[in-house]
């Protein structure tokens, strides 16, 4: 327990312990083959972005006008990368909390039953605009307003 806080929570050590935990924890849940790249490109945004900020730091204390020029756009450029990196990690982040779809999910439609006085009955949609409904003796009216998008 101590080597997963100390891998996450102590700065410059977290650059190199915490995304290995996050490769392991996408290789235990076998998400690691959708999620190999984005943790790799946040991983490098992070360690650069670190890098950016320590440099910005260190050339804060010049007293110069162009020292001081040059250090307000690297601390500008190191902002921005700071934020490429949090939106890397948010990206990853949602790697996690989405889930792969291996096929789409059944929808359920209403058809007018035959003409022998059955109730209507519900029949899968493909999803592909053709009617798998039972042979009746006249089509079925639409439900939704002319004009309307039956998805909305």
């Amino acid at each position: 327990m101590w080597a997963l806080r100390a891998g996450c929570l102590v700065p410059l050590v977290n650059l190199a312990w915490a995304p290995v935990y996050v490769i392991e924890l996408a290789e235990a849940e076998g998400r690691l083959k959708w999620l190999r790249r984005p943790i790799v490109v946040w991983w490098v945004a992070w360690v650069v972005s670190t890098a950016l900020s320590i440099f910005s730091i260190a050339t804060s204390f010049t007293t110069d006008p162009q020292g001081m020029a040059d250090n307000t756009v690297t601390t500008i450029v190191a902002y921005l990368l700071a934020l490429a990196a949090l939106l890397l990690a948010l990206q990853v982040f949602l790697g996690f909390e989405r889930q792969p779809v291996e096929r789409p999910s059944k929808r359920w439609v209403m058809v007018a039953s035959d003409m022998s006085g059955e109730a209507p009955g519900a029949v899968p949609d493909a999803g592909d605009g053709t009617d798998h409904a039972p042979d009746a003796a006249e089509p079925a009216c639409a439900v939704e307003p002319e004009g309307q998008n039956p998805a909305a």
